[in-house]
Protein backbone atom coordinates (compact mmCIF):
# COMPACT_ATOMS: atom_id res chain seq x y z
CA UNK A 1 0.00 0.00 0.00
CA UNK A 2 1.37 3.55 -0.91
CA UNK A 3 2.12 5.87 1.69
CA UNK A 4 -1.06 8.01 2.76
CA UNK A 5 -1.36 11.53 1.30
CA UNK A 6 -3.60 13.07 3.51
CA UNK A 7 -3.61 11.93 7.55
CA UNK A 8 -4.22 14.32 10.81
CA UNK A 9 -1.76 14.62 13.24
CA UNK A 10 -2.65 15.99 16.83
CA UNK A 11 -1.41 19.81 17.45
CA UNK A 12 0.43 17.90 20.68
CA UNK A 13 2.55 15.75 18.33
CA UNK A 14 3.66 18.76 16.53
CA UNK A 15 7.03 19.83 17.13
CA UNK A 16 9.90 22.10 16.14
CA UNK A 17 8.20 21.37 12.38
CA UNK A 18 5.89 21.98 10.28
CA UNK A 19 5.97 20.27 6.97
CA UNK A 20 3.60 17.13 6.17
CA UNK A 21 6.60 14.61 5.83
CA UNK A 22 8.13 14.93 8.89
CA UNK A 23 4.83 13.65 10.71
CA UNK A 24 4.00 10.57 7.67
CA UNK A 25 2.52 7.85 9.90
CA UNK A 26 5.21 5.67 8.89
CA UNK A 27 8.14 6.98 9.47
CA UNK A 28 6.43 8.17 13.10
CA UNK A 29 5.98 4.17 13.56
CA UNK A 30 9.20 3.15 12.76
CA UNK A 31 10.75 6.15 15.22
CA UNK A 32 8.61 4.80 17.97
CA UNK A 33 9.55 1.53 17.54
CA UNK A 34 13.43 2.74 17.64
CA UNK A 35 12.38 4.43 20.79
CA UNK A 36 10.49 1.07 22.16
CA UNK A 37 13.61 -0.99 21.61
CA UNK A 38 14.83 -3.28 24.30
CA UNK A 39 18.45 -2.14 25.12
CA UNK A 40 19.89 1.05 26.21
CA UNK A 41 19.81 3.76 24.49
CA UNK A 42 22.38 7.09 23.46
CA UNK A 43 21.80 9.61 20.90
CA UNK A 44 24.37 8.95 18.15
CA UNK A 45 26.12 12.28 19.02
CA UNK A 46 27.37 10.76 22.40
CA UNK A 47 28.75 7.92 20.73
CA UNK A 48 31.03 9.52 18.39
CA UNK A 49 34.29 11.46 19.31
CA UNK A 50 34.21 13.46 16.03
CA UNK A 51 32.65 14.87 13.09
CA UNK A 52 33.90 16.68 10.31
CA UNK A 53 32.32 18.27 6.95
CA UNK A 54 33.77 17.25 3.40
CA UNK A 55 35.19 19.95 1.22
CA UNK A 56 35.06 19.70 -2.61
CA UNK A 57 38.43 21.87 -3.00
CA UNK A 58 39.71 22.70 -6.44
CA UNK A 59 40.22 21.24 -9.85
CA UNK A 60 43.14 18.91 -9.79
CA UNK A 61 44.75 21.13 -12.74
CA UNK A 62 44.65 24.00 -10.36
CA UNK A 63 47.94 26.16 -9.78
CA UNK A 64 49.28 26.08 -6.33
CA UNK A 65 52.74 27.53 -6.37
CA UNK A 66 52.83 27.92 -2.53
CA UNK A 67 51.98 24.15 -2.30
CA UNK A 68 48.91 24.91 -0.04
CA UNK A 69 46.94 22.00 -1.60
CA UNK A 70 47.09 18.41 -1.98
CA UNK A 71 46.11 16.12 -4.46
CA UNK A 72 43.92 13.30 -3.16
CA UNK A 73 41.05 11.14 -4.05
CA UNK A 74 37.74 12.67 -3.35
CA UNK A 75 34.99 10.24 -2.73
CA UNK A 76 31.01 11.26 -3.48
CA UNK A 77 28.05 9.67 -2.89
CA UNK A 78 28.13 7.95 -6.70
CA UNK A 79 30.97 5.99 -4.82
CA UNK A 80 28.65 4.74 -1.84
CA UNK A 81 28.18 1.27 -2.33
CA UNK A 82 25.58 -1.60 -1.02
CA UNK A 83 28.29 -2.43 1.84
CA UNK A 84 30.72 -1.23 3.48
CA UNK A 85 33.01 -0.74 0.38
CA UNK A 86 33.22 2.13 -1.40
CA UNK A 87 33.04 1.47 -5.74
CA UNK A 88 36.71 2.97 -6.54
CA UNK A 89 37.19 1.30 -9.74
CA UNK A 90 38.97 3.52 -12.59
CA UNK A 91 36.09 4.95 -14.25
CA UNK A 92 34.37 6.43 -11.09
CA UNK A 93 37.63 8.18 -9.83
CA UNK A 94 37.78 11.86 -8.94
CA UNK A 95 40.94 13.71 -8.19
CA UNK A 96 40.84 17.80 -6.33
CA UNK A 97 42.96 19.42 -4.72
CA UNK A 98 42.00 20.20 -1.24
CA UNK A 99 43.90 22.64 1.62
CA UNK A 100 46.49 21.12 3.60
CA UNK A 101 44.97 22.70 6.54
CA UNK A 102 41.44 20.98 5.50
CA UNK A 103 43.17 18.06 4.94
CA UNK A 104 44.15 17.91 8.28
CA UNK A 105 40.51 18.11 10.19
CA UNK A 106 38.85 15.96 7.42
CA UNK A 107 41.93 12.93 8.05
CA UNK A 108 39.80 9.70 7.87
CA UNK A 109 40.69 6.84 9.42
CA UNK A 110 39.84 2.59 9.41
CA UNK A 111 36.26 2.12 10.72
CA UNK A 112 35.04 6.12 10.26
CA UNK A 113 32.01 6.36 8.70
CA UNK A 114 31.37 8.64 5.59
CA UNK A 115 27.11 9.71 5.53
CA UNK A 116 25.67 10.79 2.65
CA UNK A 117 23.93 14.45 3.97
CA UNK A 118 23.37 15.76 0.31
CA UNK A 119 21.83 14.72 -3.12
CA UNK A 120 19.56 11.56 -2.97
CA UNK A 121 16.88 10.82 -5.68
CA UNK A 122 13.59 10.51 -6.12
CA UNK A 123 13.88 7.01 -5.02
CA UNK A 124 16.44 7.05 -2.59
CA UNK A 125 16.77 9.15 0.02
CA UNK A 126 19.72 10.73 1.65
CA UNK A 127 21.58 8.84 4.64
CA UNK A 128 23.24 6.25 3.34
CA UNK A 129 26.68 5.26 5.03
CA UNK A 130 29.95 3.51 4.46
CA UNK A 131 32.87 2.26 6.46
CA UNK A 132 36.25 3.09 5.67
CA UNK A 133 38.55 0.03 5.57
CA UNK A 134 41.92 -0.95 4.82
CA UNK A 135 41.07 -1.37 1.18
CA UNK A 136 39.79 2.02 1.04
CA UNK A 137 42.85 3.53 2.57
CA UNK A 138 44.97 1.78 0.26
CA UNK A 139 44.39 4.29 -2.15
CA UNK A 140 46.57 6.86 -0.67
CA UNK A 141 45.38 10.23 -0.16
CA UNK A 142 41.59 10.42 0.29
CA UNK A 143 39.12 13.30 1.08
CA UNK A 144 35.50 13.32 0.76
CA UNK A 145 33.47 15.97 -0.85
CA UNK A 146 30.73 18.21 0.64
CA UNK A 147 28.13 16.54 0.24
CA UNK A 148 29.52 14.10 2.81
CA UNK A 149 29.84 14.00 6.43
CA UNK A 150 32.57 12.22 9.03
CA UNK A 151 31.98 10.90 12.14
CA UNK A 152 34.60 8.76 14.11
CA UNK A 153 32.97 6.02 16.78
CA UNK A 154 33.71 5.93 20.34
CA UNK A 155 35.03 2.39 20.93
CA UNK A 156 34.57 3.39 24.46
CA UNK A 157 30.72 2.74 24.03
CA UNK A 158 30.02 1.24 20.62
CA UNK A 159 31.80 -1.30 18.16
CA UNK A 160 32.55 0.99 14.56
CA UNK A 161 31.23 -1.89 12.69
CA UNK A 162 28.08 -2.61 14.80
CA UNK A 163 27.26 1.56 14.21
CA UNK A 164 27.94 1.25 10.32
CA UNK A 165 25.46 -1.11 10.37
CA UNK A 166 23.09 0.26 12.45
CA UNK A 167 22.90 3.38 10.47
CA UNK A 168 22.55 1.83 7.19
CA UNK A 169 19.96 0.30 8.88
CA UNK A 170 18.01 3.38 9.73
CA UNK A 171 18.14 4.46 5.87
CA UNK A 172 17.04 1.16 4.80
CA UNK A 173 13.50 0.96 7.18
CA UNK A 174 13.08 4.82 6.24
CA UNK A 175 14.08 6.55 9.45
CA UNK A 176 15.71 9.00 7.40
CA UNK A 177 13.49 9.60 5.00
CA UNK A 178 11.71 11.92 7.87
CA UNK A 179 15.09 13.57 8.48
CA UNK A 180 15.70 14.87 5.12
CA UNK A 181 14.66 18.63 3.58
CA UNK A 182 14.68 19.36 -0.06
CA UNK A 183 15.91 22.49 -1.97
CA UNK A 184 16.46 23.18 -5.66
CA UNK A 185 16.20 19.06 -6.61
CA UNK A 186 18.88 18.22 -3.78
CA UNK A 187 17.69 16.35 -0.22
CA UNK A 188 19.69 17.55 2.36
CA UNK A 189 19.88 15.56 5.52
CA UNK A 190 19.20 17.98 8.85
CA UNK A 191 22.56 16.67 10.65
CA UNK A 192 21.48 18.08 13.69
CA UNK A 193 18.40 16.18 13.78
CA UNK A 194 20.10 12.91 12.45
CA UNK A 195 23.05 13.67 15.53
CA UNK A 196 19.53 13.50 17.99
CA UNK A 197 18.48 9.34 16.84
CA UNK A 198 18.99 7.04 19.55
CA UNK A 199 21.00 4.68 19.20
CA UNK A 200 20.16 1.11 20.45
CA UNK A 201 23.17 -0.36 22.54
CA UNK A 202 23.14 -4.33 23.14
CA UNK A 203 25.71 -5.63 24.98
CA UNK A 204 29.38 -5.63 22.96
CA UNK A 205 29.51 -8.86 22.33
CA UNK A 206 26.32 -9.17 20.82
CA UNK A 207 27.01 -6.06 18.48
CA UNK A 208 30.20 -8.08 17.62
CA UNK A 209 28.11 -10.64 16.57
CA UNK A 210 25.38 -8.53 14.39
CA UNK A 211 28.21 -7.66 12.61
CA UNK A 212 30.08 -10.51 11.77
CA UNK A 213 26.63 -11.69 10.76
CA UNK A 214 26.40 -8.64 8.51
CA UNK A 215 30.06 -8.97 7.00
CA UNK A 216 29.55 -12.72 6.57
CA UNK A 217 26.06 -11.78 4.28
CA UNK A 218 27.61 -9.33 2.41
CA UNK A 219 30.96 -11.63 1.42
CA UNK A 220 28.32 -13.69 0.18
CA UNK A 221 26.50 -11.38 -1.84
CA UNK A 222 29.68 -10.29 -3.43
CA UNK A 223 30.45 -13.68 -4.04
CA UNK A 224 27.12 -14.55 -5.51
CA UNK A 225 27.02 -11.89 -7.82
CA UNK A 226 30.83 -12.01 -8.83
CA UNK A 227 29.79 -15.73 -9.93
CA UNK A 228 26.77 -14.22 -12.14
CA UNK A 229 29.18 -11.02 -13.78
CA UNK A 230 31.36 -14.13 -14.68
CA UNK A 231 28.26 -15.83 -15.94
CA UNK A 232 27.39 -13.42 -18.30
CA UNK A 233 30.86 -12.40 -19.61
CA UNK A 234 30.48 -15.86 -21.39
CA UNK A 235 27.45 -14.57 -23.35
CA UNK A 236 30.28 -13.11 -25.89
CA UNK A 237 31.94 -16.15 -26.04
CA UNK A 238 28.76 -17.85 -26.95
CA UNK A 239 28.38 -15.36 -30.26
CA UNK A 240 31.67 -15.39 -30.94
CA UNK A 241 32.11 -19.72 -31.13
CA UNK A 242 28.50 -19.55 -33.43
CA UNK A 243 29.67 -17.15 -35.42
CA UNK A 244 33.11 -17.88 -36.24
CA UNK A 245 34.13 -14.39 -35.17
CA UNK A 246 37.91 -13.48 -33.09
CA UNK A 247 37.34 -12.40 -29.68
CA UNK A 248 38.65 -8.42 -29.92
CA UNK A 249 42.07 -7.80 -28.58
CA UNK A 250 41.87 -5.95 -25.64
CA UNK A 251 44.97 -3.23 -25.78
CA UNK A 252 45.74 -0.86 -23.12
CA UNK A 253 44.86 3.12 -23.46
CA UNK A 254 47.89 4.42 -24.20
CA UNK A 255 49.13 7.38 -26.62
CA UNK A 256 51.12 4.91 -28.82
CA UNK A 257 47.44 3.02 -29.44
CA UNK A 258 45.74 6.43 -30.01
CA UNK A 259 48.35 7.12 -33.07
CA UNK A 260 47.87 5.11 -36.46
CA UNK A 261 48.59 6.36 -40.03
CA UNK A 262 46.25 6.00 -43.13
CA UNK A 263 45.93 6.74 -46.50
CA UNK A 264 43.76 9.42 -47.61
CA UNK A 265 42.34 6.57 -50.06
CA UNK A 266 41.31 4.60 -47.29
CA UNK A 267 39.44 7.25 -45.37
CA UNK A 268 35.97 6.38 -46.24
CA UNK A 269 32.30 7.75 -44.52
CA UNK A 270 33.64 10.39 -41.67
CA UNK A 271 36.73 12.29 -41.98
CA UNK A 272 37.57 11.92 -38.28
CA UNK A 273 40.23 9.66 -36.45
CA UNK A 274 37.73 7.66 -34.51
CA UNK A 275 35.64 6.85 -37.18
CA UNK A 276 38.77 5.23 -39.11
CA UNK A 277 40.71 3.87 -36.45
CA UNK A 278 42.42 0.55 -37.11
CA UNK A 279 40.54 -1.36 -34.79
CA UNK A 280 37.21 -0.41 -36.44
CA UNK A 281 38.57 -1.82 -39.75
CA UNK A 282 39.98 -4.72 -38.05
CA UNK A 283 36.23 -5.76 -36.83
CA UNK A 284 34.35 -4.83 -40.59
CA UNK A 285 37.02 -6.67 -41.84
CA UNK A 286 36.59 -9.83 -39.40
CA UNK A 287 32.47 -9.95 -40.13
CA UNK A 288 33.20 -9.60 -44.10
CA UNK A 289 35.42 -12.55 -43.73
CA UNK A 290 33.33 -14.37 -41.14
CA UNK A 291 31.07 -17.64 -41.70
CA UNK A 292 28.55 -15.98 -42.57
CA UNK A 293 26.94 -13.51 -45.05
CA UNK A 294 25.81 -9.70 -43.43
CA UNK A 295 23.70 -7.28 -43.90
CA UNK A 296 23.46 -3.44 -43.07
CA UNK A 297 21.20 -2.91 -40.00
CA UNK A 298 18.51 -0.99 -42.31
CA UNK A 299 18.05 -3.86 -44.46
CA UNK A 300 17.45 -6.34 -40.95
CA UNK A 301 14.74 -4.24 -39.48
CA UNK A 302 12.18 -1.73 -39.39
CA UNK A 303 12.51 1.90 -37.81
CA UNK A 304 9.01 2.85 -35.97
CA UNK A 305 8.07 6.14 -35.44
CA UNK A 306 5.02 6.22 -33.69
CA UNK A 307 5.58 9.35 -32.07
CA UNK A 308 2.69 10.09 -28.98
CA UNK A 309 3.25 13.53 -26.98
CA UNK A 310 1.33 11.88 -23.94
CA UNK A 311 1.81 8.40 -22.04
CA UNK A 312 -1.31 6.58 -22.97
CA UNK A 313 -3.11 4.71 -19.98
CA UNK A 314 -2.19 1.34 -18.83
CA UNK A 315 1.10 1.76 -20.38
CA UNK A 316 4.55 2.55 -18.56
CA UNK A 317 7.19 5.05 -20.12
CA UNK A 318 11.02 3.59 -20.28
CA UNK A 319 14.09 5.91 -20.41
CA UNK A 320 17.36 5.02 -20.63
CA UNK A 321 17.62 4.56 -16.80
CA UNK A 322 15.30 1.97 -16.96
CA UNK A 323 17.68 -0.53 -18.58
CA UNK A 324 20.37 -1.90 -16.73
CA UNK A 325 23.79 -2.07 -18.97
CA UNK A 326 24.74 -5.37 -18.05
CA UNK A 327 22.05 -7.58 -19.16
CA UNK A 328 19.41 -5.71 -20.62
CA UNK A 329 17.42 -6.05 -17.71
CA UNK A 330 14.42 -3.46 -16.87
CA UNK A 331 15.80 -1.26 -13.68
CA UNK A 332 12.17 0.10 -11.47
CA UNK A 333 12.57 4.45 -11.04
CA UNK A 334 10.03 6.62 -9.87
CA UNK A 335 6.70 6.28 -12.93
CA UNK A 336 7.14 8.84 -14.91
CA UNK A 337 3.88 10.84 -15.62
CA UNK A 338 4.06 13.47 -18.29
CA UNK A 339 6.59 13.49 -21.62
CA UNK A 340 6.25 15.98 -24.26
CA UNK A 341 6.98 13.34 -27.11
CA UNK A 342 7.94 9.28 -26.78
CA UNK A 343 8.01 6.51 -29.02
CA UNK A 344 5.43 3.72 -29.14
CA UNK A 345 6.94 0.25 -28.80
CA UNK A 346 5.11 -3.42 -28.60
CA UNK A 347 6.39 -6.52 -27.44
CA UNK A 348 9.29 -8.44 -29.32
CA UNK A 349 10.46 -4.86 -30.52
CA UNK A 350 14.02 -3.59 -29.63
CA UNK A 351 14.75 -0.71 -27.74
CA UNK A 352 18.26 0.57 -29.32
CA UNK A 353 20.29 3.57 -27.69
CA UNK A 354 21.44 6.82 -29.69
CA UNK A 355 23.04 8.28 -26.67
CA UNK A 356 26.57 6.47 -25.29
CA UNK A 357 26.36 3.50 -26.66
CA UNK A 358 29.30 2.41 -24.12
CA UNK A 359 26.60 2.36 -21.64
CA UNK A 360 24.68 -0.67 -23.53
CA UNK A 361 21.21 -0.30 -23.07
CA UNK A 362 20.14 -1.86 -26.02
CA UNK A 363 16.77 -4.06 -24.41
CA UNK A 364 14.24 -6.15 -25.90
CA UNK A 365 10.58 -5.20 -24.97
CA UNK A 366 8.08 -7.04 -23.02
CA UNK A 367 5.00 -5.42 -23.10
CA UNK A 368 3.73 -2.20 -24.91
CA UNK A 369 5.37 1.14 -23.66
CA UNK A 370 6.17 4.61 -24.81
CA UNK A 371 9.74 5.33 -24.51
CA UNK A 372 12.38 8.42 -24.96
CA UNK A 373 13.61 9.75 -28.06
CA UNK A 374 16.32 8.92 -27.62
CA UNK A 375 15.85 5.26 -28.67
CA UNK A 376 15.47 3.20 -31.58
CA UNK A 377 12.33 1.34 -32.03
CA UNK A 378 13.33 -1.51 -33.87
CA UNK A 379 11.38 -4.05 -35.83
CA UNK A 380 13.21 -7.32 -37.08
CA UNK A 381 11.61 -9.05 -40.54
CA UNK A 382 13.15 -12.17 -41.08
CA UNK A 383 15.99 -12.41 -38.09
CA UNK A 384 15.16 -13.38 -34.55
CA UNK A 385 15.16 -10.52 -32.37
CA UNK A 386 16.59 -12.05 -29.59
CA UNK A 387 19.17 -12.80 -32.32
CA UNK A 388 19.38 -9.27 -33.17
CA UNK A 389 19.42 -7.89 -29.38
CA UNK A 390 22.41 -10.19 -28.32
CA UNK A 391 24.30 -9.40 -31.59
CA UNK A 392 24.01 -5.53 -30.82
CA UNK A 393 24.91 -6.11 -27.15
CA UNK A 394 27.95 -8.23 -27.90
CA UNK A 395 31.74 -6.35 -26.59
CA UNK A 396 32.66 -5.96 -30.31
CA UNK A 397 29.64 -3.90 -31.39
CA UNK A 398 29.22 -2.45 -28.52
CA UNK A 399 33.03 -1.28 -28.76
CA UNK A 400 32.47 -0.17 -32.57
CA UNK A 401 29.25 2.17 -31.60
CA UNK A 402 31.06 4.09 -29.00
CA UNK A 403 34.10 4.48 -31.19
CA UNK A 404 31.17 6.15 -34.15
CA UNK A 405 29.26 8.77 -31.28
CA UNK A 406 29.63 12.17 -32.07
CA UNK A 407 29.87 15.09 -29.27
CA UNK A 408 31.23 15.50 -25.86
CA UNK A 409 28.81 16.47 -23.26
CA UNK A 410 26.13 14.01 -24.90
CA UNK A 411 27.79 11.46 -26.77
CA UNK A 412 25.17 9.77 -29.40
CA UNK A 413 25.49 8.48 -32.74
CA UNK A 414 24.44 9.68 -35.83
CA UNK A 415 21.17 7.69 -37.45
CA UNK A 416 23.30 7.44 -40.81
CA UNK A 417 25.97 5.24 -39.18
CA UNK A 418 23.06 2.88 -37.05
CA UNK A 419 21.18 2.53 -40.34
CA UNK A 420 25.05 1.13 -42.24
CA UNK A 421 25.70 -0.90 -39.41
CA UNK A 422 26.82 -4.82 -40.21
CA UNK A 423 24.54 -7.38 -38.88
CA UNK A 424 25.87 -10.98 -39.39
CA UNK A 425 22.70 -13.01 -40.41
CA UNK A 426 23.20 -16.52 -39.78
CA UNK A 427 20.22 -19.35 -40.49
CA UNK A 428 17.69 -19.35 -38.09
CA UNK A 429 18.92 -22.26 -36.55
CA UNK A 430 22.25 -20.94 -35.54
CA UNK A 431 20.00 -17.82 -34.66
CA UNK A 432 17.95 -20.39 -31.92
CA UNK A 433 21.13 -21.87 -30.48
CA UNK A 434 22.71 -18.61 -29.66
CA UNK A 435 19.50 -17.51 -27.84
CA UNK A 436 18.56 -20.40 -26.17
CA UNK A 437 22.29 -20.74 -25.10
CA UNK A 438 22.40 -16.96 -23.97
CA UNK A 439 18.91 -17.51 -22.03
CA UNK A 440 19.80 -20.47 -20.25
CA UNK A 441 23.10 -18.06 -18.94
CA UNK A 442 20.36 -14.88 -18.15
CA UNK A 443 18.30 -17.39 -16.29
CA UNK A 444 21.03 -18.74 -14.24
CA UNK A 445 22.82 -15.59 -13.73
CA UNK A 446 19.59 -13.68 -12.43
CA UNK A 447 19.05 -16.54 -10.15
CA UNK A 448 22.54 -16.01 -8.22
CA UNK A 449 21.35 -12.44 -8.30
CA UNK A 450 18.07 -13.25 -6.71
CA UNK A 451 20.31 -15.52 -4.19
CA UNK A 452 22.45 -12.52 -3.23
CA UNK A 453 19.63 -9.86 -3.16
CA UNK A 454 17.73 -12.51 -0.55
CA UNK A 455 20.55 -13.69 1.72
CA UNK A 456 21.20 -10.22 2.59
CA UNK A 457 18.19 -9.12 3.23
CA UNK A 458 17.43 -12.12 5.69
CA UNK A 459 20.90 -10.79 7.25
CA UNK A 460 18.68 -7.28 7.80
CA UNK A 461 15.66 -8.76 8.59
CA UNK A 462 17.62 -10.82 11.37
CA UNK A 463 19.81 -7.91 12.89
CA UNK A 464 16.55 -5.54 13.17
CA UNK A 465 14.89 -8.01 15.22
CA UNK A 466 17.96 -8.49 17.53
CA UNK A 467 18.26 -4.48 17.91
CA UNK A 468 14.38 -3.74 17.54
CA UNK A 469 12.93 -6.80 19.01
Amino acid sequence: MSEPQIFRVSITQVENRFDPHFYQPSTVMLLKRLNDSPHPKKKLSDVITHRSAGDWGQDENFPDPDQEYRRCLVMRSTEFDDGPNLKLDGSRRKYRKILVSKLQRMKIEKDDILIEKSGGSPDQPVGRVTCITDTVLAHGEIAYSNFIEKIKPSTRHIDAAYLFHYLGMLHSIGITNRLQSQTNGIRNLMMNDYLKIPVSLPPLIDQRKISALMSKAYAQKTELESKAKALLACVDDVIYRHLGLAPPISKEDTLNERIFKMRLSEVGGRFDPFANHPKLKHWFQSVQQGRYAFAPLYKIAQFKKEVVTSIPENMRYLGLENVNGIDGSLVETTEKIDVNSALVFKPGDILFPKLRPNLNKTRLSQTNGVCSTEFHVLQTTDMLAQYLVAYLRSTSVVSVLTQLVTGNTLPRLQTEDILRLPIITPPIEVQQKIVSEISSIHTEAQALRQQAKTCLEDAKQLVEKMILG
